[in-house]
């Protein structure tokens, strides 16, 4: 398939391919890095690379399971919104400013993204699996040419060295230290809310025109105007979010409808809060089993049914930030880069908060485990005996920094879009993705695949734990009936989340 790899490319329009690598950690696309070669067109002898990314209508590795391929335009659209100044592309840079004076990038869009026909071969190439029932062409895919963010790791690798210890062998390559990286997970909290509350004070009610007023506002209000607290950077005051001129009604309302991805709701009602809600309703005890399920699936339906207050990215999770190592010129820092957007979306900002703190909570209670177990070779009780030790998990500490860069980016007088329901909308997602990975349908290739029933267990009750923790009206130790509830790890995140 690479003959057809190297023609959709050109088609795409790249010229002069060198060569062609699939990348791995494709489960919805098929994503390959395209190697130029740029002689004649500047420097002899350079090369370039971008990333050119195929989305079919179905899930790349599982054609049984149709998704829409106009997800990508809609990643391509944030990319254009989140762009750096001076794009000629239509609303580009608009929300330009949410990563000013970070270390935080976003993959520039090098090539308009096309429709693409797609041969069934290719299809089946990408799933790992030929179904005889494949038509010959699958039409609607789309092909989208970006910026390549380089061969830095991404920020799962680092948790996985992490847990494997100093000793494990690694092909990761060079690997930020831990405070490095907490300076890196502050500054990604702090843009992801500069991106919430800009979008919504530009598109959506945040606006003059929405709010009641007679014009939409001349700029957003400056974001991160306090300094981010603990380990996280320096915020400091930046530029208004605006970057241009501040799009009329017409247009605000266009993009939000442009922004409505239906079928990542849709999709995640079904796969992620159903499956999780029938789980729960058989692992915790009654009367709180039900309760939790009952909201889980209130969840899943509010979000797929209501109309949301901002841009989310929709993905926010290890696999989507990019370490991406110092350029070696004097002064030079590592980077965060946020990629994969094709699940953002017109939503709730608790499912971008809320996706990297259930993350989190996995591999801080990942790298609990494998103390644990280290204890126990040491004469210790080992991991399922007693309380979680999360907060002492390197990975908690990366969760607090982003909850904390977070929370003090914001502004001085929007607040956080959503009002008082982000955070139980943060606190019950995360619930909910933790348990899609410990008992529900994405188990396998993660964090809890092939881990022991005492482990699992522990999940349970670290998910169980944060909805509690939503509903305030009850104990969390006391609604899930056990000892290894990690309520001080619980009441920690909180007061880093703020209210």
């Amino acid at each position: 398939m690479d003959a057809w790899v190297r023609a959709t490319a050109a088609e795409a329009g790249l010229s002069d391919i060198a060569s062609v690598e699939k990348l791995s950690g494709g489960y919805i696309n098929a994503v390959f890095r395209v190697t130029t070669d740029s002689r004649g067109h500047g420097a002899a002898g350079s090369r370039r690379s971008a990333v050119l990314k195929i989305s079919p209508p179905f899930i790349a590795t599982n054609p049984a399971v149709p998704f829409s391929a106009d997800r990508q335009a809609r990643e391509e659209l944030a990319l254009r919104l989140m762009a750096p100044e001076g794009g000629s592309a239509e609303h580009s840079g608009l929300l330009a400013s949410c990563t000013s004076g970070l270390p935080v990038r976003c993959p520039a869009v090098l090539v308009p993204g096309r429709d693409l026909d797609l041969p069934a071969e290719a299809a089946a190439w990408m799933s790992g699996s030929v179904s005889a029932a494949a038509p010959g062409v699958w039409p609607c895919a789309r092909v989208l040419v970006m910026e390549d963010l380089g061969t830095g790791p991404a920020l799962t690798a680092l948790l996985e060295a992490w847990r494997d210890g100093p000793g494990a062998p690694s092909k990761r390559g060079p690997l930020p230290t831990a405070g490095e990286a907490s300076v890196l997970l502050g500054a990604l909290g702090a843009a992801v809310r500069r991106m919430h509350e800009a979008s919504w004070g530009l598109l959506g009610a945040g606006r003059a025109d929405q709010a009641g007023g007679e014009a939409a506002p001349p700029a957003a209000p400056e974001l991160g105007a306090r300094p981010a607290a603990g380990a996280g950077p320096a915020v400091g005051a930046v530029p208004p979010a605006a970057t241009g001129p501040v799009p009329s009604a017409a247009v605000a309302a266009s993009l939000r409808s442009a922004l409505r991805n239906q079928d990542v709701q849709d999709l995640r009602r079904g796969l992620q809060y159903g499956r999780v809600a029938a789980a729960v309703r058989s692992r915790v005890a009654a009367p709180w089993g039900g309760a939790m399920a009952d909201d889980l699936e209130g969840l899943g339906r509010s979000l797929a049914e209501e109309e949301g207050c901002c841009l989310v990215m929709g993905d926010l999770w290890p696999a989507s930030v990019v370490l991406v190592p110092p350029s070696g010129a004097e002064g030079a820092a590592w980077e965060a880069g946020l990629i994969d957007w094709e699940f953002c979306h017109w939503g709730d900002v608790g499912q971008d908060v809320g996706h990297i703190v259930g993350h989190l909570l996995m591999w801080a209670h990942a790298h609990a485990v494998r103390a644990a177990e280290a204890g126990a070779g040491a004469g210790g009780p080992g991991a399922g005996a007693g309380p979680l030790g999360l907060e002492d998990a390197p990975a908690f500490a990366l969760l607090v920094s982003f909850l904390e860069g977070w929370r003090d980016g914001a502004s001085g007088g929007v607040g956080c879009p959503g009002g008082a329901g982000a955070r139980r909308t943060t606190l019950r997602h995360a619930a909910a993705e933790i348990l899609a990975r410990s008992v529900g349908a994405f188990v396998g290739g993660y964090v809890y695949d092939g881990a022991g029933g005492g482990v699992v267990d522990e999940a349970v009750a670290t998910a169980a734990a944060l909805w509690a923790a939503s509903r305030r009206d009850l104990d969390a130790p006391a609604a899930v009936g056990r000892a290894s509830v990690p309520s001080g790890a619980v009441s920690a995140l909180i007061a880093a989340m703020g209210e």
